[in-house]
C-alpha cells in the first residue's frame, strides 16, 4: 500500500473508535475515566493536575493527551479551550512533543528516545512541567514503550514492523509488559500494557489475549475512576491512579468499530 494511502488509513482507524468498556458491556467504566480527568483539571492553571493529591502539571504527556481524548467528546469543551490556550502561554506545541503525536497517526520520524522532563514555572502553587525527548538509547528496544512507539511509527509509514512487534509480544508475561524496567524495579507499568493493547488493536493482531489484557486493566481501575500506575506479579497496586496512565488506558479502549 503507498505511504499516502497507508497515512489516510491510519487517520480513519484513529478517528474511528469506540471504548474499551464495550468490550465488557456497557460504559459506565469509560465515563468514570473520563470524569477523573475532568475531576483533575484546575482552572487557575489552566491544566490538568497529574492526580488527586499533587501540585504539579505536566503539558506533556499528561494534558496533551488528556486534551486529545477530551476534544473528542461533547461537555468539556471548556477544559479543552483553556488547555489550549495554556499551550499557547507557554508556546508549546499541541501538534506533539517528537514522540507521543504517533499514538494519533502522526510518526514523529525520529529515533527511539528516552524522556526528558523540563520544569516551566512555578504559578499559583503548582508546579508545571512538560516532557520531551531526550537522549539515544542505545538499548531502547528493551524498553517497552520505546518499543511499541517503534513499531507503531513503522506501521504507519509502511516500513517493516513484525520483528519489533514479535519481540514486543514476547514481553508479555500473561501479567503484564516485563520489560527492563519491570524486570529491575519488580514492578509493571500499567500504562505499558495499555500501549501493548492499543497496538494490538491497530495492527489488527488477535493472537494475542486481549481479553486476559482487559480485564487486567479493569482490575486497575480505582475508585475515583482513574487507573493505577503499578502493579506486581500478584496484581497488587502499587501506585495511584493518575492523568497519563488513565489517558493510555482510554486510548487503549478506543478499537475500531
Amino acid at each position: 500500500m503507498p505511504y499516502s494511502s497507508r497515512r489516510i488509513l491510519v487517520f480513519l482507524i484513529f478517528m474511528f473508535l469506540s471504548p474499551l468498556s464495550y468490550a465488557r458491556g456497557g460504559d459506565l467504566p469509560y465515563l468514570r475515566a473520563l470524569n477523573f480527568l475532568e475531576a483533575r483539571y484546575v482552572p487557575e492553571v489552566g491544566l490538568l493536575k497529574e492526580h488527586r493529591g499533587s501540585e504539579r502539571c505536566w503539558l506533556y504527556n499528561d494534558n496533551f493527551l488528556a486534551y486529545k481524548i477530551l476534544l473528542k467528546h461533547s461537555g468539556y469543551s471548556g477544559v479543552v479551550l483553556s488547555i489550549e490556550d495554556t499551550f499557547r502561554k507557554y508556546n508549546i506545541s499541541l501538534d506533539g512533543n517528537g514522540r507521543l503525536e504517533v499514538l494519533f497517526g502522526h510518526p514523529p520520524n525520529s529515533l527511539p528516545r528516552a524522556g526528558e522532563h523540563m520544569f516551566i514555572e512555578y504559578r499559583n502553587e503548582y508546579s508545571i512541567f512538560t516532557e520531551r525527548p531526550g537522549k539515544i538509547l542505545s538499548d531502547w528496544h528493551e524498553y517497552g514503550d520505546l518499543l511499541l512507539y517503534e513499531v507503531i511509527e513503522r506501521f504507519i509509514t509502511g516500513e517493516s514492523y513484525h520483528t519489533l512487534w514479535n519481540k514486543a509480544k514476547s514481553m508479555f508475561d500473561g501479567l503484564g509488559i516485563k520489560d527492563k524496567v519491570a524486570i529491575e524495579t519488580h514492578k509493571y507499568e500499567t500504562y505499558k500494557l495499555a500501549l501493548f493493547l492499543l497496538t494490538s488493536n491497530l495492527l489488527e493482531d488477535n493472537s494475542g489475549e486481549k481479553k486476559e489484557i482487559i480485564d487486567i486493566l479493569f482490575r486497575l481501575q480505582d475508585d475515583d475512576g482513574g487507573f493505577i500506575t503499578h502493579y506486581d506479579d500478584k496484581f497488587s497496586r502499587l501506585g495511584f491512579s493518575n492523568v497519563e496512565t488513565t489517558c493510555f488506558v482510554i486510548l487503549a479502549g478506543e478499537r475500531t468499530r
